[in-house]
């Protein structure tokens, strides 16, 4: 085997370096000199100045975007600019576009002395120390975030398929179907008639009365004579019962409260349905667009 491919081999074999010493380790083998910070800030302000003037090409706009600039941004940006200013390009290779010739200048600074090498190595060690730990604790807050929306996610479906039941239960208890609140329940009116009669004509039945009348004589046996609220005797000095509603009712039928109250019939009243509500796209109205009528 010969010595240029023993060179080879041997360049090829990798080698462990510790980030944190990577800096002094390219100085120490004289990849790059120790001066390279402040030739890399003379750089900064290079792609400063030249920033200022560039075409209206979309990648460029994209990598101009960025917070740092770095010498591989600078490479693929002249990449760009062999593309774009190919016409300012001499018979000789050199370029008459003042803008190509910032960009090379600065190439050439990165190039010199291997600067690219030393600020490469300060950014990693830059993205090690700080960005990596805060991307890290960032991922870790995103995914305990996660979990907890998840968790909650989890308790409110429950509580939607719980609620959903009370209102199927509430629905079936009123006798709707909930689809249409409002309208079922003016429309379950229509039969409050019929059960109010069906409650009067079992009060005017002879089980009910004699019912009534027992509580009556109950009442006398245990307690004796007593006075209600107004002062009136009871059933055992004038004849009047206990139960003055329910004795009403059973003696009259389904009448009126203004009938029981004044004791002549009720005046005629109109019949008209009232009118629905119209519904609004916000929802419930809490009346606050027509302010408070004094």
């Amino acid at each position: 085997m010969s010595d240029a491919a023993n060179n080879s081999a041997s360049d090829d074999i990798p080698i462990d370096i510790l980030y944190s010493k990577l800096i002094d380790w390219l100085i120490d083998r004289k990849w790059v000199k120790s001066d390279f910070r402040e030739k890399s800030d003379k750089i900064r302000g290079l792609i400063s100045n030249a920033i200022q003037d560039m075409p209206d090409v979309e990648e460029i706009t994209t990598l101009l975007r960025g917070s740092y600039i770095t010498y591989y941004h600078c490479a693929r940006i002249v990449a760009l600019l062999k593309v774009s200013e190919a016409d300012s390009r001499s018979f000789f290779g050199s370029y008459s576009s003042q803008r190509m010739n910032d960009w090379l200048e600065i190439l050439r600074q990165y190039h010199q002395d291997k600067v690219f090498l030393g600020e490469c190595a300060r950014m990693l060690q830059h993205n090690v120390n700080y960005e990596i730990p805060s991307l890290k604790r960032k991922i870790a807050s995103a995914a305990t975030r996660i979990t907890d929306a998840d968790r909650r996610e989890t308790y409110l479906k429950g509580s939607i398929i719980t609620l959903k039941e009370k209102f199927a239960n509430l629905c079936k208890d009123i006798g709707i179907k909930g689809d249409d609140i409002n309208a079922e329940l003016l429309e379950l009116r229509k039969s409050l008639p019929t059960a109010l009669e069906k409650v009067a004509t079992m009060l005017q039945s002879e089980t009910f009365d004699a019912a009534t009348r027992h509580h009556d004589a109950f009442v006398q046996f245990t307690v004796g004579d007593v006075s209600n609220a107004e002062g009136t005797a009871t059933a055992t000095t004038t004849g009047t019962r206990l139960l003055p509603l329910l004795a009403y009712l059973h003696d009259h039928g389904n009448t009126s409260c203004y009938e029981w109250t004044t004791g002549s019939p009720l005046p005629p009243v109109s019949n008209a349905t009232p009118s629905q509500p119209q519904s609004t796209a916000s929802g419930i109205d809490f009346g606050d667009s027509g302010g408070i009528d004094f």
